[in-house]
C-alpha cells in the first residue's frame, strides 16, 4: 500500500507541475500574441509612411525630369566617358598586378602544402600507433576470454565431480 501511495503522490505532484507549466504557456502565448499585434501595427504604419513618401517622390521626380531632361542626358554622357577612361586605366594596371599576386599566391600555396604534408605525416603516425595499441588490446581481450572459458570449464568439471558422488551415494543407500 505504501508504494501506491508514493506513486499517487508523485503523480499528483507531476499533475501540479504540468498545470503550472500550462498556465505559464498560456501567459507566454498571450504575451506573444500581444507583441505580434503591436509589431503588425508598427509595420502597417511604416508601410503607409513609405507609400506616402514614394507618392511624393514620384511627383517631385516627374517634375524634375521634365524640366531638366537635357541636363540629365548631358550628365550621363560625361559619366559614361569618365567610366570608360577609368575602365581603361584599371585594365592597364590590373595586368601586372595580377601577375605579381599569382607569384605571391604560389609561394603561399607551396608553404601551405608543405605544412599540410607535415600534419598528414604526423596524423598517419598517430593512426599507426593507435592501430598497434588496438591490436594489442584485442589480443589481450582474446587471451582474457580464453582464460575465462578455461576457468568456466574447470568450474563446471569441479562442480560436476562434487555432485556425482552425492548422487552415487544416494543410489547406494
Amino acid at each position: 500500500m505504501c508504494i501506491r501511495e508514493t506513486e499517487n503522490q508523485v503523480y499528483e505532484r507531476d499533475l501540479m507541475v504540468f498545470a503550472f507549466k500550462q498556465a505559464e504557456w498560456k501567459r507566454e502565448r498571450k504575451r506573444l500574441k500581444d507583441e505580434v499585434k503591436k509589431l503588425s501595427k508598427i509595420l502597417e504604419e511604416k508601410q503607409e509612411r513609405i507609400k506616402e513618401f514614394d507618392n511624393n517622390n514620384i511627383n517631385d521626380q516627374w517634375e524634375l525630369n521634365n524640366s531638366n531632361h537635357f541636363w540629365v542626358l548631358e550628365q550621363e554622357k560625361r559619366r559614361d566617358e569618365t567610366v570608360e577612361k577609368w575602365k581603361q586605366l584599371y585594365f592597364a594596371i590590373k595586368g601586372p598586378v595580377r601577375f605579381e599576386k599569382r607569384l605571391c599566391w604560389k609561394t603561399e600555396e607551396q608553404e601551405m602544402l608543405v605544412e599540410l604534408k607535415r600534419e598528414l605525416k604526423a596524423k598517419e603516425e598517430i593512426i599507426e600507433i593507435l592501430q598497434s595499441k588496438l591490436a594489442k588490446m584485442e589480443q589481450q581481450e582474446s587471451k582474457r576470454e580464453r582464460e575465462m572459458d578455461i576457468l568456466r570449464q574447470s568450474l563446471r568439471i569441479m562442480s560436476h565431480k562434487r555432485r556425482a558422488p552425492k548422487l552415487g551415494q544416494r543410489s547406494i543407500q
